[in-house]
């Protein structure tokens, strides 16, 4: 049994025919074909996805779900097979927003996230609530702006700071 989310094209959605399918649906059929064994999808809202796993409602999740050092400690891992390219949209006629700044200031509303690439970290820096910083997929480090681009703990997080800035304190 596999718990799928069902609603996140390409992933896994319902076609025409309310079939389930997508690409995390072709791989872990395709996994169970070699395998051997049949597959039997479970679909559950995100929220309760990596709850149905710990109480056994199915064996795995076929989903996006991001690596956390905590997560690893209790979940096994694919290697990462899919990569996702975020980007801000607005709606044609908003001519409020228009680049990233003009998004300084701003709430955002609940479970809505904003991803900086690497050429606006001085103004990630200046208005985010929290910053969470990534390598291939997994997360590194989370904290505060002040903790993460100031006081980074982890080595990977201060190598990755250390080129942005052109620190010569750093080996990477």
């Amino acid at each position: 049994m596999i718990g799928a989310e069902g609603t996140f094209a390409p992933f896994s959605y319902h076609d025409d025919n309310d079939n389930l399918v997508g690409y995390d649906v072709e791989v872990s059929e395709a996994l169970a074909k070699e395998l051997g064994v049949k597959v039997k999808f479970v679909e559950v809202k995100w929220y309760s996805l990596i709850a149905g796993l710990d109480s056994d409602k199915y064996d795995l999740v076929t989903n996006q779900v991001a690596i956390t050092a905590e997560r690893k400690k209790k979940y096994d891992f694919s290697i990462p097979h899919t990569y996702s390219y975020p980007a801000i949209i607005t709606k044609k006629y908003n001519t409020e927003i228009t680049k990233m700044r003009d998004i300084k200031g701003r709430v955002a509303d609940e479970n809505i996230t904003m991803i900086i690439v690497t050429h606006e970290m001085s103004f990630a820096h200046q208005i985010s609530d929290k910053v969470i910083f990534m390598d291939q997929g997994q997360i590194v480090e989370s904290g505060t702006a002040k903790q993460i681009f100031d006081h980074p703990q982890m080595p990977r997080t201060q190598q990755f700071l250390a080129r942005y800035r052109g620190d010569t304190d750093y080996i990477i």
